[in-house]
């Protein structure tokens, strides 16, 4: 609120862009990625990026609004979002930002039927994704990339006739989320899980 106030200037557009990057996570985690205040940062974040020019925070910015489009069902919008992306991390070359992409191509590609093109992209999430390193992530932009890349990687495993691989891709998915320690991650985990115990037909482990 007060930084906007400030007098316009690159350094006062820097400070918002950082605000803005901080409190995104947050917001995810209170309200959703689909809520307007969320989408809201996240576009107003491109428009700081595109007045300072191509800044270390572009591919996250981009990542954010594709999810936030993903989310509300606008696919079209959340592709287009999202290959920015995957172009703007192979520019850095930085593993997170390239983990990240990924997984943002892959989301609108998997709700559009593009199940093969969708797990190679997760797949690359997955490969890229240490846990060591990357669980801290979490915390900052409201999700566990690599939980949530096995977890989807898991449905297109299932849809492509691989339902061992995507039982245990799934087990894998809750383990990593329990092992990171973050509560939504463990909750989309678990909720993804579900479904695939549903087309599994498996009663008991879906109670």
């Amino acid at each position: 609120e007060l930084v906007v106030t400030l007098p316009e200037s690159p350094e006062r557009n820097h400070h918002e862009l950082e605000l803005l990057m901080a409190i995104a996570a947050p917001l995810v985690a209170a309200r959703g990625w689909s809520d307007p205040e969320c989408e809201g940062a996240f576009t107003r974040a491109r428009e700081l990026v595109s007045q300072i020019g191509d800044v270390p925070e572009l591919p996250r910015v981009l990542t954010g609004l594709a999810v936030s489009f993903a989310s509300k069902g606008d696919l079209a919008a959340s592709a287009d979002l999202a290959k920015q992306a995957l172009e703007a991390a192979e520019r850095t070359q930085d593993p997170v930002h390239l983990l990240m992409a990924h997984y943002t191509v892959g989301t609108p590609l998997f709700w559009q039927g593009e199940v093969t093109e969708a797990l190679e992209h997760f797949e690359q999430t997955i490969r890229l994704y240490d846990p060591i390193v990357h669980a801290s992530l979490a915390q900052v932009v409201g999700l566990d990339w690599g939980v949530m890349a096995r977890a989807f990687a898991a449905w297109c495993q299932w849809m492509l006739g691989r339902p061992e691989l995507a039982r245990a891709t799934a087990e894998e998915a809750v383990a990593l989320a329990e092992q990171v320690n973050h509560p939504i991650a463990l909750a989309q985990a678990l909720s993804n899980r579900v479904v695939l115990h549903v087309w599994r037909r498996e009663c008991d482990a879906t109670r």
